[in-house]
This record gives C-alpha cells, sequence and structure tokens, in this order.
C-alpha cells in the first residue's frame, strides 16, 4: 500500500508538507530546520518506536526513552557522511533485554535500512538515565 506524503514548495528554501497522519502541515524553512534535520528526526522516532515493538514482543517496555542524532554532512557537502545516535533509557535491562534493544536499533528500523549503507552510523546506549 503506498503512503502520500504531499510537499509544496513556496519559495526561499520554504516548504510545507501533509501527511496522512495529522491535519496540521509540517513546515520547514532550510535556513533554520532543513529537509536533513526531518531525515534524521524520522531517525530517530522510527528507532524508539522499533525498539519498543521488538520489546514488547519478547514482553518488555523502553517507555520514556529518547533519542539525540547528530550528523555530519560528507566532505563535499552533497550527502549525511556520518550519524552519532545516542539512545537514553529511564530503566536499566538485563543483559538480554540490552542485546534485543541494541539489535532493534541497528538493523530492524524501516529508516535506518533505507539510508545510505555509507553513512557512518554510531550507537551510544544510555541505560538508566534520571
Amino acid at each position: 500500500m503506498s503512503i502520500l506524503i504531499e510537499t509544496n514548495y513556496e519559495g526561499k528554501y520554504r516548504s510545507s508538507t501533509k501527511t496522512p497522519l495529522s491535519e496540521e502541515r509540517i513546515a520547514v524553512n532550510a535556513a533554520r530546520f532543513n529537509p536533513v534535520d526531518l531525515l534524521a528526526s524520522a531517525y530517530g522516532s522510527c528507532i524508539l518506536g522499533t525498539i519498543d515493538w521488538e520489546a514488547r514482543k519478547e514482553h518488555f517496555e523502553t517507555t520514556e526513552s529518547k533519542s539525540e542524532i547528530t550528523y555530519d554532512m560528507s566532505e563535499d557537502g552533497s550527502k549525511v557522511g556520518k550519524m552519532n545516535i545516542k539512545i537514553f533509557f529511564k530503566n536499566d535491562y538485563t543483559p538480554e533485554q540490552k542485546a534485543v534493544i541494541e539489535a532493534a536499533a541497528k538493523t530492524k528500523c524501516h529508516v535506518g535500512k533505507s539510508l545510505d549503507p555509507a553513512i557512518e552510523k554510531n550507537y551510544e546506549f544510555i541505560y538508566k538515565n534520571d
């Protein structure tokens, strides 16, 4: 099933996007919050949702988690070259649960699997973050 994402370019590096999930349009001003920022945001959201999905299949939850993603553009500035992904959890988990969490983050997220494999990805998992 195809999902329609409609984006209108308004000029001067501004656009707005409508998704089937919201009545409100997402506004982007590339001078302040650019489309690559949206990519990183989508990746962080996907990672957290994927982790929780996999955790629930193993009968535990990862609510109150948070991601922080920084990125660097490639040397020529034409694409993302490197992403540093930090994932924070309010709770601590058993070694088995941590293995589920970390595998989900690194290998099961749809957005992550769609990214260019040449992008260097560094993951850091921080447990029992108060």
